[in-house]
């Protein structure tokens, strides 16, 4: 059931978390974040189109880790397992990545067969240009860095149950807005592993015990997300609710202290003018299970 519920006051949770040590990270953009305790803040998706026998793709995960070792909770990372290279092959290549909410993504925004692998997004913005929205590795930090310091429009709350034994699990998403918008907005929820330690070609040398992370193992939403709202206004007393994505079974092979589910609000449509673009996130969020 998806509905709008309104409450007397909504206190607004002040977020507060130490400035970063410095990293040197060259395509990493800017070096340390400022204190801000007085705001929600924003959270930036970076999606990592990847691949195992993908031998430049190692280097971006490890961008896309420097980056997160920079901005902590405000940075999220799903990598998406794509493509020719992500297909197996038998021998040390026989696991298979891929999901059908990554090759939906991948064939929708052309990532693959636009400018190949590693690649990805930051908060899917500038959309449909293709130059404007796919980015190569080098190119993540300084977009990362464009956006990462926006005090956020909305905030979302994922609510998790999980049944240990049966591998079942519920989530449930609650979704605040701190600005009026125009538009459509949809909610993604989506599961993803870290610690996978399998093949990955690296520069041609095959790692056998590679460190897989932030992996995208499925859809808890539709592939494209569930409706939200229209045209939200900023209104404390009000939130908004869905309740009722289907019950989500882990697969065995997944361990269950390793998996999160992300969830983020997007922009569907591009009818009038917002500060939001067509598919452009407006914001994300990740909780473990356990």
């Amino acid at each position: 059931m998806k509905f709008l519920r309104y409450i007397s006051i909504i206190a607004l949770v002040s977020i507060i978390f130490a400035s970063c040590d410095k990293v040197d990270c060259p395509a990493c953009g800017k070096n340390s974040i400022p204190i801000n305790g007085d705001t929600i803040f924003k959270k930036v998706l970076l999606e990592d189109y990847t691949a195992f026998r993908c031998p430049n793709c190692p280097e971006a995960a490890a961008i896309a880790h420097e980056l997160k070792d920079l901005y902590g909770e405000r940075l999220v990372i799903m990598a998406m397992h794509v493509g020719l290279q992500a297909m197996p092959i038998g021998g040390n290549y026989f696991y298979d990545f891929r999901t059908s909410t990554g090759d939906a993504w991948d064939n929708f925004f052309n990532v693959y067969s636009g400018i190949g692998l590693p690649a990805g997004m930051v908060n899917r913005i500038g959309y449909p240009v293709q130059s404007s929205y796919l980015h190569g590795r080098g190119n993540w930090g300084t977009e990362v860095a464009k956006i990462i310091l926006d005090t956020a429009d909305a905030n979302i709350e994922i609510h998790t149950n999980l049944n240990t034994v049966s591998r079942e699990l519920e989530v449930d998403i609650d979704a605040y807005f701190y600005k009026d918008l125009i538009g459509t907005y949809y909610v993604n929820v989506c599961l993803i592993e870290d610690s996978i330690i399998y093949t990955q070609d690296s520069s041609g040398v095959v790692i056998l015990d590679y460190n897989h992370m932030h992996v995208l193992r499925g859809s808890v939403s539709n592939i494209w997300g569930d409706s939200l709202t229209s045209d939200p206004i900023a209104d404390s007393s009000a939130y908004y609710i869905i309740d009722d994505f289907p019950i989500y079974t882990i697969d065995n092979d997944r361990e269950l202290k390793n998996c999160s589910v992300v969830a983020f609000i997007y922009r569907k449509d591009n009818v009038g003018v917002c500060k939001y673009g067509q598919y452009e996130i407006v914001q994300a969020e990740v909780k473990k299970i356990q």
